[in-house]
C-alpha cells in the first residue's frame, strides 16, 4: 500500500529539499504531495527552523508560471516571492526521481481570495447576491478556464507523476474565510442553502436549462430567513438528511445535478490535459461536506470514475468505525485500489498512533490504493514518526 504525505514550498525552502526527502523516505513513505497552487492562512510549524507561525501569500502558485500564456488572459497567476526565481518544484522532482520517489503536484484550484477580490464578477454569490470572494464559481468560464490554463502550464514544463486537484467544484459555506464570526450554530440544512451559488454565470446557465432560478432563489432566501429566525436553533436536521431536506425546493434537484456536470465537464477537460501529459490525476472531494453529500458541492460520485485515476478520500472522522462507513460509500462508486484515504495527523483528528494504525489497517483490509498524510510541516516530528511502524 502506497503512503504519500502532503508538504508546501515553505518547507523546504527553510529545511532544505534533501533534508525533507530524506526524513519522509525515512517514516516510509514513497510519494511527495507539493502544493503547486495554495490559499492564506496561519500556520503553526513545529518543527520549521526558522519560523513558528507562517503566513503565505494568498493565492499564489508555487512554480515558474509561463508569464507569456497568460498575455491576453483576464486572470493571471503570481508566483510566490518567496521563491525568488528558484525553481523549487524542478529540484523536489530530480531529487525524488534520484531517491525512488515519486512527486504529486497539488492545486487548490478555485479557493483563491486574491483572485476573488480583484474580480468580485467571477465569485461564488448567495441567494441573496452577497459575494464569497475566497472562491471562484466553477461555472464561470473566466475562473475555469484559469484553472485549466494554469494545471495545461503546470503539466507541460514539469516531469511530475500526477497532479491533485482540490476544490475543483463549488464550495461550501464554512471555511471559507479569516476570522468568521455567527451568532449561532451552522447546521447542515443552513450550511447547505448558504452555500449554493447564485451568481450571474449560474443564473443563465439555469434559465437554458428552462430552471426558474429566480422562484428557486427566493425559496432558497426564505427558507434561509427561517434557519437564522429566533427558533432556527430548535429545528435539526442531521447531517445525512441534509439534500432530503432542501430535496422540496421547487427546482433543486434540477438546479443540483446542473452544477455536477458543469463540475464533471471541468473534470473531463483536466484529465484531458494530464493524459497527454502522461501523468496520473487525482481527485480529493467533496471538501467540505461529508462523501455522502457530495452533491452540495457539485460532485456526482458516479461521474467521477471515467475521469480519474486516484480518488483521494478526505478523512476527518476520530473513530474507526466512522472511517469504515466512509470507505464503504465510496466502494460503491470506485474500485478499492483506486480509492486513497486522506488522514490528518492532526491531534483531533487522530488522537494517538493507535487510532491511526487502526485507520491504515483499514485501508489495507479494504485493499485501498493508499494513504496520504496530513501534513509534514503542521506536526511534531514524533507525531510523523508514527509512520514509520504502520
Amino acid at each position: 500500500m502506497n503512503k504519500a504525505i502532503y508538504t508546501h514550498a515553505w518547507d523546504f525552502l527553510d529545511e532544505g529539499v534533501d533534508t525533507i526527502l530524506e526524513q519522509i523516505r525515512e517514516i516510509g513513505c514513497r510519494e511527495v504531495i507539493v502544493a503547486m497552487a495554495y490559499h492564506a492562512g496561519r500556520f503553526l510549524l513545529p518543527h520549521n527552523p526558522k519560523h513558528r507561525i507562517y503566513y503565505p501569500e494568498d493565492g499564489v502558485v508555487y512554480f515558474k508560471a509561463d508569464k507569456v500564456r497568460y498575455a491576453g488572459q483576464r486572470l493571471k497567476p503570481v508566483t510566490a516571492s518567496m521563491l525568488s526565481g528558484r525553481n523549487l518544484m524542478g529540484e523536489i522532482i530530480e531529487k525524488s526521481e534520484k531517491r525512488g520517489m515519486s512527486v504529486t503536484a497539488w492545486f487548490v484550484c478555485l479557493h483563491n481570495s486574491r483572485l476573488g477580490f480583484q474580480h468580485p464578477d467571477i465569485v461564488m454569490r448567495n441567494a441573496f447576491g452577497d459575494p464569497y470572494y475566497h472562491y471562484l464559481c466553477p461555472m464561470n468560464p473566466d475562473a475555469s478556464g484559469y484553472v485549466l490554463n494554469l494545471l495545461d502550464d503546470f503539466a507541460l514544463h514539469y516531469a511530475g507523476n500526477g497532479i491533485l486537484l482540490e476544490s475543483l467544484s463549488y464550495s461550501g459555506f464554512e471555511h471559507g474565510y479569516h476570522h468568521e464570526f455567527y451568532s449561532m450554530t451552522i447546521n447542515a440544512e443552513l450550511s447547505a442553502l448558504l452555500g449554493l451559488c447564485f451568481c450571474e454565470t449560474c443564473r443563465r446557465a439555469a434559465k437554458k436549462r428552462g430552471i426558474d432560478v429566480e422562484r428557486l432563489a427566493k425559496a432558497v432566501r426564505k427558507r434561509i430567513d427561517t434557519c437564522v429566525g429566533s427558533n432556527s436553533n430548535k429545528r435539526i436536521v442531521k447531517p445525512f438528511g441534509t439534500v432530503e431536506s432542501i430535496g422540496n425546493l421547487r427546482g433543486i434537484k434540477d438546479y443540483l445535478r446542473m452544477r455536477c456536470e458543469r463540475v464533471e465537464r471541468l473534470l473531463g477537460e483536466a484529465a484531458g490535459l494530464t493524459r497527454m501529459r502522461k501523468m496520473r490525476l487525482d481527485f480529493f472531494g467533496p471538501v467540505f461536506a461529508p462523501v455522502n453529500m457530495s452533491v452540495l458541492e457539485g460532485i456526482d460520485l458516479a461521474g467521477l470514475d471515467k475521469n480519474i485515476d486516484r480518488y483521494v478520500l478526505r478523512i476527518e472522522e476520530k473513530e474507526p468505525a466512522m472511517v469504515e462507513k466512509e470507505i464503504r460509500y465510496a466502494k460503491r462508486y470506485f474500485k478499492p485500489d483506486k480509492i486513497v484515504l486522506s488522514l490528518r495527523l492532526f491531534d483531533l483528528a487522530t488522537p494517538s498512533q493507535r487510532n491511526l494504525k487502526a485507520k491504515v489497517e483499514l485501508a489495507k483490509r479494504h485493499g485501498l490504493a493508499g494513504c496520504n498524510f496530513y501534513n509534514y510541516g503542521m506536526v511534531s516530528l514524533s507525531r510523523l514518526n508514527w509512520l514509520t511502524d504502520i
